[in-house]
């Protein structure tokens, strides 16, 4: 009798007695039926140890495979990571609907905190998600619970901007004056953007972003009003900031969103180009270039050999002509 003819119960409890990973892997590759009957082994046996899958699936955002697990008999509510967190917090960070609505329904716990004490509330903030804050306030999470050490949905909430979340915690009955443990209430953040009539505020984030590489917080800045031409007390703003740390995307994200207001490379054409190159930034000058600069005429200052030396492609794209000797 060849394998693959044996009784299930055989299979299974053959499945049952392998000790090495790789031999059940080598197992199920070998018959379809196998396959079948080992899954299910292996994710009910799962689902009663360290619920792997329950954690990989809410992670990767993948319902079939935490549908499955819960299925097998995994408990909604274990705890996924160090963080303590169970497999509801990854799906509204990463705003895994499917996934919620999923959690949801098998009864999961909206009221935890994970080990910082942060909860649903807070998480469904950061993504930005009205929708989603909406969500979990229906659910009941109380927007003005919180613990010593956290950061308050509501003062996150006008940290970003949110009007309509900061408009939705409010009508949830969220606290004005509700602090972190610095002492900041979002009345206070509330006071400073509106004495801030200069943009330093924003020009010090748009710093910061850049600095870190922070690609989707500069986005976030930026879509708030943060303003990338604000010049800090280097005398630098925040495209400059992006060319000279070698931030090509980044530059050319602010860039684009002003290359049609009037008379932007007029009054910043020549500074521009001149960072661009200066920063060695491949990309970003070829950019500018498209936009219609022109290398004869829009330096800002004279170019030298020894500053682009490094980057051939920048010395292709200016011309020999406009390097000095």
């Amino acid at each position: 009798m060849l394998l693959q003819d044996l009784a299930t119960e055989i299979i299974e409890h053959i499945v049952q007695n392998l000790s090495l990973c790789s031999d059940l892997k080598a197992l199920c590759q070998t018959n379809k039926r196998f396959h079948h009957i080992a899954n299910d082994i292996i994710y009910h046996e799962d689902a009663h140890w360290q619920c792997n899958a329950l954690r990989w699936g809410s992670e990767e955002g993948l319902v079939s495979v935490v549908e499955k697990s819960l299925d097998q008999g995994a408990d909604v509510n274990y705890i996924i990571n160090h963080e303590k967190e169970t497999a509801l917090f990854p799906a509204v960070r990463k705003q895994y609907w499917n996934m919620v609505h999923l959690l949801l329904a098998r009864g999961a716990n909206v009221h935890r905190r994970n080990k910082v004490g942060d909860n649903l509330v807070y998480f469904a903030v950061t993504a930005g998600s009205y929708d989603l804050v909406k969500l979990m306030l229906d659910q009941g999470v109380d927007p003005k619970s919180h613990v010593e050490g956290d950061v308050p949905p509501l003062l996150l909430a006008v940290r970003r901007g949110y009007l309509d979340i900061v408009r939705l915690l409010f009508d949830g009955g969220a606290y004005i004056d509700d602090s972190d443990d610095w002492g900041e209430t979002p009345l206070h953040i509330a006071e400073v953007f509106r004495k801030d009539k200069t943009g330093a505020r924003g020009a010090d984030a748009l710093e910061m972003a850049i600095i870190r590489g922070d690609m989707s917080t500069l986005r976030l800045l930026l879509e708030g009003g943060a303003d990338p031409l604000v010049r800090r007390w280097t005398r630098h703003h925040a495209i400059i900031t992006a060319a000279l740390a070698r931030e090509d995307d980044m530059a050319i994200l602010m860039t684009e969103r002003l290359v049609g207001d009037v008379g932007f490379f007029d009054g910043h054409g020549k500074e521009l180009l001149w960072y661009a190159v200066k920063g060695r930034c491949q990309r970003y000058t070829r950019c500018l270039l498209n936009m219609g600069l022109d290398p004869d005429r829009d330096l800002w200052k004279e170019v030298d050999g020894s500053m682009v030396g490094g980057s051939a492609l920048v010395v292709e794209m200016l011309g020999a002509v406009v390097l000095a000797v």
